[in-house]
């Protein structure tokens, strides 16, 4: 999917399959094309266009600078044909309170209900969520507004540099310009559960990537000035998490940077972080892998380890049965 300040466009979902050619006896791969719909969304005036998009699995969803909600259902597939067919979900727009001059807006899914989502935010020392239910069987089709909640957090006051993003068991804020620069872990309650303190204030984001197989696991890569971090969290045969953080898995020499403002950008597949530096022209790759899995170096690649053991995770070369690690813990 596609946007820019004119118009947000599916550019096309593909489906392929690999069938064996009765003849030849040769695999063949088919490909066929479900679906394109251009100018899904277009701005009403000169002056509004668009900001954000969240994408879920029946619906989309888009910001605009105006600070209003524009909720669509995606394309879908009628009775096995190509038939390019949209529909339009019927509530119009949403707009929260103040919601174009928030700090920071991200959309999260309902695990246990795929016909709601969760829209959390901040500003100033507040941290929000509002509950949605997208109701695709009614006629017609609706948006409905539940329930909202706000939680003071006065360690976010007077903050303006601020990054979010949402996972399976968290609402994850980082703040580098506060008080004192620092990542804050949220439950979807809204309620703190891990800070990680990052020094003192700089005119710097703290950017945010994350990588999380399940509720169980979860890899999150920080970027903030100089440096790349990352938060690790484990959970236990109890279901507690437990966290480590490791700092400095990459670092910029202190006299190659001539300015207060620089940016890391990052980014997270399930086996690396993409990351780019704004001193630097070009991006860089590393492999971060799982406790399930093992690096190898001559592959670049995470490979799985046996059944019954398990790794240190990022780049640990070995596995180890599982009674040593937790031994040696």
């Amino acid at each position: 999917m596609t946007a820019n300040n004119q118009a947000v466009e599916f550019i096309g979902v593909w489906t392929a399959a690999e069938i064996t050619n009765m003849t030849t006896g040769e695999p063949v791969v088919i490909k066929e094309k479900i679906m394109s719909a251009k100018n899904l969304w277009k701005p009403f005036n000169a002056t509004e266009s668009f900001k954000e998009l969240w994408v879920f699995d029946s619906w989309i969803v888009i910001r605009t600078n105006y600070g209003n909600l524009y909720w669509y259902e995606k394309s879908t597939l009628f009775g096995g044909t190509k038939t390019e067919t949209l529909l339009v979900t019927s509530g119009v727009n949403f707009t929260m309170n103040q919601q174009k001059e928030f700090d920071t807006i991200e959309f999260g899914r309902d695990e246990t209900n795929s016909s709601r989502c969760f829209l959390y935010g901040t500003k100033g020392s507040k941290v929000y969520k509002q509950e949605f239910f997208i109701d695709l069987d009614a006629s017609p089709k609706k948006v409905i507004r539940e329930n909202q909640y706000e939680q003071n957090f006065e360690s976010f006051s007077g903050g303006k540099l601020l990054a979010s993003l949402v996972t399976k068991n968290y609402f994850i804020v980082s703040c580098g310009d506060c008080a004192e620069a620092q990542v804050v872990l949220f439950n979807h309650d809204l309620e703190e559960q891990e800070t990680f303190k990052y020094g003192s204030p700089s005119n710097n984001t703290i950017n945010l990537a994350v990588s999380e197989p399940s509720r169980r696991e979860m890899q999150l890569f920080t970027g903030f000035y100089n440096r790349i971090d990352a938060i690790i969290m484990q959970e236990n045969t109890k279901s507690e998490p437990f966290f480590k953080k490791i700092n400095n898995l990459f670092s910029v020499p202190a006299d190659e940077l001539n300015t207060t403002v620089h940016s890391i950008e990052v980014g997270k597949s399930p086996n690396y972080l993409i990351f780019k530096l704004q001193s630097r022209p070009y991006m860089y790759l590393m492999a971060t892998c799982m406790y399930n899995q093992f690096f190898d170096s001559d592959s670049f690649a995470c490979e799985s380890c046996r059944p019954a053991h398990h790794s240190f995770g990022l780049q640990e070369e070995n596995c180890y049965p599982c009674n040593t690690l937790w031994m040696s813990s």
